[in-house]
């Protein structure tokens, strides 16, 4: 399965007919959001944390 996100990819079935399909509930629809925000914060946080520390700056 492609991701829906990617831009090639929403080009390619941009026009033809496709639907996409949500679980009816918001619990349902808000976990997936949750783990992507989640994963979002966590690689921020070792962006802010753990990168700085082992690229050295030029000076």
């Amino acid at each position: 399965m492609m991701p829906f996100c990617v831009s090639s990819f929403s080009s390619l079935i941009k026009g033809k007919g496709y639907v996409l399909i949500f679980p009816p509930t918001l619990r349902e629809n808000l976990l997936p959001i949750g783990c992507c925000v989640a994963f979002l914060l966590l690689v921020a946080i070792v962006k802010a944390c753990i990168l700085p520390k082992t690229i050295p700056t030029p000076r």
